[in-house]
C-alpha cells in the first residue's frame, strides 16, 4: 500500500490541515467542509469522521498492509446474453448513486481519520475472454486471478475502493468478480448493490432510465452514532463480562505463537452439511422457537469449551448494526456491522434446550446495545494484559439468494465470498438448502489438519444437538469425545494395516554364498 501524504491534492481545499479559506466546521458532531460561500470543495461532496468499526478496520489494514486485510471478493456466475456496455454502465450508475461507493480515507497529519466522499468516481471495469480455455484450465486460472487481484489492493485515498471483472467462460456463461474494501460496505449491502446493478442493466438494454428508490447517505448513520450516548451501556457490559480475565485460546500451542515454516496470510476451509442435516437443524430451531444462528453459536461455544477445557468462554459475533429508528437504514449502502463479545458458560449438567433459549435471550439484550464500540467494551472488562477479548468470531452471512429473485434476462447463481479478517480464526456461516461453514484461519497459527478437525467436530456437535435435544451439555460433549476416540482408533487401525501391507510386500534379499570369501584354512 502506498504511503499517503498529509492530504491528497484533490481534497486539500476541503481538509482541515492546509487551506484556511476552506475550514471544516462542526455540524451535529460531524466534519463538514466549507468554502468562502459555504460550499464544499470542487472535487469533494462531503467529509466526515469514521464509525468505530471503520476506525478499527483502518487500524488493522495500515498495521499489516501486505496482508490485504478486509479486502473482500464477491464472485458469482451469470448465465444469459450479457451485453458489456449496459453492464458496465449499470455498475457505474450504482457507484454514482451511493456516497459510500465514492468514498476514500485520509489519516496522516490528522488528529483523527476522515472519510471523504468525492463527487465523481470512475469504476475500474475490466473484461476477459477465457472461452478458448478448457474448464480445468479456467478453474485453475480463476484461483490464480483471485490471488493476483487481491495483491493489487487499492490506494485508500482514492475512490471508488472497488473494481469489477467480467470473465467470459462460454457463449452464455460468465463469472463476475466484485472486489471491494470492507471499509465502505458490509455483506448486507451486496444484495442491494447487485439488485440495483441488474435493474439498471435491464433498463439500459431497453434504452430506458431505471426506476430506483431514493438513496439515504451513509452520513446519516455517522450522525446517529454521534448523537447516541454509549456511557449508559457501561453497567451492562461490566456485568456481562464480570470475572472474565483471559481470552479463550483457540490455538493448541502456548500463547498463540506461530508455528515455524507455515508461511503467512489466511486460508479457507469449508464444511457443507447435507440437505438432510440442514433440514433437521432448521426443524429443531422452528420447533423450539430458536434461530439457526443460536444453534450455531451454541455449537461453537461447546467446541471452544471442549478444546480449551474451560467452562467460561468468549468469542466474537457480528451484528447487522442497522438501527430501526434510523430511517432508510436497511437500504443504505455502507458499513453498519459491529463486532461484540459473546460469553457462554458451559456447565455440563445444564440441559441443552434451556441453555440455548438463554443464549437467545441474552443475545436480544446485547442487540439493544449493538453499536457499543468494541474498544469501549474492552476498557470496561477485567481483561488482564491482552490485546483482544477474543481470538475467534462467528459471522452469520444471512444474505438474500439472488438465484431466487427476478433478475430479468440474467440468471445469477453460485455466490461466493472471499474475505480476510484480522483475527486468527473466523467462522463464516452461510444458510441455505445446505448449511455451509467456512473457517478463515491464519496459517501462522493453525495447521490444515487442525482446521479440518475443527470443522469435523463442529459437524458432530450440530448432529448431536439435532439428534439429542433433551440431553445435557455434558452428554452432548460426551458424544464428541466418543467420536474423537473412534477417529483416533480408526487412524491407528489404518496405520497398522498400512504398515502390515508394507511388510507383506517386502522381499528378502538373496545372497549368493559363492560370492562370500571362504574362511581361511589356517588356524
Amino acid at each position: 500500500m502506498k504511503t499517503m501524504d498529509s492530504t491528497s491534492s484533490n481534497v486539500q481545499a476541503s481538509s482541515d490541515v492546509q487551506d484556511s479559506t476552506h475550514r471544516p466546521v462542526e455540524r451535529g458532531g460531524l466534519i463538514a467542509s466549507e468554502g468562502p460561500a459555504g460550499a464544499p470543495g470542487v472535487d469533494v461532496e462531503d467529509l466526515y469522521t469514521l464509525s468505530p468499526m471503520q476506525q478499527g478496520m483502518l487500524f488493522h489494514i495500515l498495521s499489516a498492509p501486505e496482508d490485504r486485510l478486509y479486502l473482500d471478493q464477491t464472485l458469482c456466475t451469470i448465465l444469459g446474453e450479457l451485453e458489456e456496455g449496459p453492464f458496465r454502465a449499470a455498475w457505474q450508475r450504482v457507484v454514482d448513486r451511493h456516497p459510500a461507493l465514492r468514498t476514500g480515507f485520509l489519516w496522516q497529519g490528522l488528529s483523527k481519520p476522515l472519510q471523504v466522499v468525492y463527487r465523481h468516481a470512475t469504476l475500474d471495469f475490466e473484461s476477459h475472454d477465457w472461452r478458448q480455455l478448457s474448464p480445468k484450465v479456467q478453474k485453475a486460472q480463476l484461483e490464480a486471478f483471485l490471488r493476483e487481484d487481491r495483491q493489487r489492493g487499492f490506494d485508500l485515498r482514492q475512490a471508488p475502493l472497488m473494481r469489477v471483472h467480467v470473465l467470459r467462460l462460454g457463449e452464455r456463461s460468465y463469472r463476475v468478480l466484485w472486489t471491494v474494501y470492507h471499509l465502505v460496505v458490509d455483506a448486507w449491502c451486496s444484495t442491494t448493490v447487485l439488485t440495483e446493478v441488474v435493474r439498471c442493466y435491464e433498463a439500459f438494454r431497453r434504452g430506458e432510465e431505471p426506476d430506483l428508490p431514493a438513496v439515504q447517505p451513509y452520513r446519516n448513520f455517522i450522525r446517529w452514532l454521534k448523537e447516541r450516548e454509549v456511557d449508559e451501556d457501561e453497567d451492562f457490559w461490566r456485568s456481562y463480562l464480570e470475572g472474565f480475565r483471559r481470552p479463550t485460546p483457540v490455538a493448541q500451542h502456548a500463547k498463540g505463537d506461530s508455528w515455524p515454516g507455515l508461511g503467512s496470510g489466511h486460508r479457507h476451509e469449508r464444511l457443507e452439511l447435507s440437505e438432510g442435516e440442514t433440514r433437521r437443524l432448521k426443524e429443531l430451531a422452528r420447533e423450539r422457537h430458536l434461530t439457526l444462528g443460536t444453534l450455531i453459536q451454541g455449537a461453537w461455544g461447546l467446541l471452544l469449551s471442549y478444546r480449551s477445557e474451560q467452562e467460561d468462554v468468549v468469542f466474537g459475533t457480528t451484528v447487522s448494526g442497522r438501527p430501526a429508528e434510523l430511517p432508510g437504514a436497511t437500504e443504505t449502502v455502507g458499513l453498519f456491522i459491529n463486532t461484540l463479545p459473546h460469553r457462554l458458560r458451559v456447565e455440563p449438567r445444564a440441559e441443552l434446550m434451556p441453555w440455548l433459549r438463554e443464549i437467545q435471550q441474552r443475545q436480544l439484550e446485547v442487540r439493544e446495545r449493538e453499536q457499543t464500540p468494541l474498544h469501549r467494551i474492552q476498557s470496561w472488562s477485567e481483561l488482564e494484559g491482552a490485546s483482544s477479548l477474543f481470538h475467534s468470531i462467528v459471522v452469520f452471512l444471512n444474505v438474500a439468494d439472488l438465484a431466487q429473485q427476478d433478475t430479468g434476462s440474467l440468471y445469477i447463481k453460485d455466490m461466493r465470498y472471499v474475505g480476510r479478517p484480522h483475527l486468527p480464526l473466523t467462522v463464516n456461516v452461510f444458510p441455505g438448502r445446505q448449511l455451509s461453514v467456512e473457517m478463515v484461519y491464519e496459517v501462522r497459527r493453525f495447521r490444515w489438519a487442525e482446521v479440518r478437525r475443527w470443522l469435523d467436530q463442529l459437524e458432530t456437535l450440530l448432529q448431536s444437538m439435532a439428534e439429542y435435544p433433551e440431553a445435557t451439555l455434558g452428554e452432548i460433549l460426551e458424544t464428541l469425545r466418543t467420536h474423537e476416540q473412534e477417529r483416533r482408533s480408526d487412524q491407528r487401525r489404518r496405520r497398522r494395516d498400512s504398515n502390515s501391507g508394507m511388510l507383506r510386500i517386502t522381499r528378502p534379499v538373496a545372497v549368493k554364498l559363492t560370492d562370500i570369501d571362504p574362511p581361511s584354512s589356517s588356524s
